[in-house]
């Protein structure tokens, strides 16, 4: 829901020594409607920067969803916690893994 581009919830990083970092999760960009059928209308939820990586079909005229990967890259310091924030009046933004990979 909104427009194309629009910070619809952040990511707050927060790292040892107090230093933070902010993602944004913009509309189209790293977030995408997970129910790709909208009423009667199929729609194209695409978001550029996050790849889809789960289909789900439960009945193909209605309920059609994906789930999308998105990575985030963060500094190379110790990361003492991580915050999601909504912005504004959006709808729910479902997350369903937080993780960290070191390189």
């Amino acid at each position: 829901m909104g427009r194309s581009g629009e910070v619809v919830a952040t990511y707050t990083v927060n790292y040892a020594g107090g230093k933070t970092q902010e993602i944004p999760l913009r509309n189209g960009v790293e977030v995408a409607r997970a129910n790709i059928v909208y009423g009667c209308t199929r729609i194209d939820p695409v978001a550029t920067a996050a790849q889809p990586v789960l289909s789900f079909v439960k009945d193909w005229a209605r309920e059609q969803y994906q789930v999308l990967l998105f990575s985030a890259p963060v500094e190379k310091h110790r990361i003492e916690s991580l915050t999601a924030q909504l912005r504004g009046q959006q709808p729910p933004l479902l997350l369903f893994a937080v993780t960290l990979e070191q390189a």
